[in-house]
């Protein structure tokens, strides 16, 4: 694979925390050169769908409008729209917090609205990177932290949740909606390349199953 030089952060809410029986609501992403520069961007939502259940605990964290639960456009139409975005922008390195949330709820519903047969566009031909673990691993393997503060929890737990690492830094955006969570990401990620540039170098290259090997093997 040639260099990827875009990089595209993103964010789903979504109506629970299970992406087989729950559907994503809302979703952001932002498209980023190799020069840090904004390129494209996409903020979309949708209604919820008639035959599930949402997690009440869920629509209470990210304070999704009645009004699109019940007159957006569907979920399949949103489906769409997201393939569009991403397939438009290959190849890129796209970064999620605990990307594997939105990894399964993306793909789990290109394959359960019949939107692509591609269910894994996050990998093909683009590169994947969990911020959430690339943050503990910088916490691990640098000896002092300089750019980046890490919180604790009141039993002296490290803390890695894109919310309280957000305020920790002195981040403020709209918490657990789609956008801020994207607008925090950005900058978080900003203060993980200063923080430790070899080692999100090195996330960026493991990104690549062959590269990993390769890295493994030496």
């Amino acid at each position: 694979m040639s260099k990827v030089k875009k990089r595209i952060l993103c964010d789903y809410e979504t109506s629970g925390t299970n992406h087989l029986f729950d559907q994503p609501l809302s979703f952001c992403a932002k498209v980023f050169d190799e020069n840090g520069q904004e390129i494209d961007s996409i903020k979309t939502n949708c209604r919820m769908e008639k035959s599930r259940l949402p997690s009440p605990i869920a629509l209470s964290i990210n304070q999704y409008p009645l009004q699109n639960l019940l007159q957006a456009q569907s979920l399949r139409d949103m489906m769409v729209e997201i393939n569009l975005f991403f397939t438009k922008h290959t190849p890129a390195t796209i970064i999620a917090h605990n990307a594997s949330f939105d990894f399964n709820f993306a793909h789990s519903h290109y394959f359960q609205s019949l939107v692509t047969d591609d269910w894994y566009q996050w990998k093909h031909n683009n590169h994947l990177i969990c911020s959430l673990e690339l943050l503990r691993a910088i916490y691990l393997f640098r000896e002092k932290l300089d750019s980046i503060k890490i919180p604790s929890s009141r039993f002296g737990f490290p803390l890695f949740g894109l919310e309280a690492v957000s305020q920790e830094n002195g981040i403020f955006y709209q918490s657990h909606e789609a956008e801020g969570d994207v607008n925090s990401l950005k900058d978080l990620y900003g203060l993980m390349i200063n923080e430790a540039p070899e080692i999100v170098l090195l996330a960026q290259s493991c990104a690549n199953k062959n590269e990993a090997k390769r890295i493994i093997n030496d």
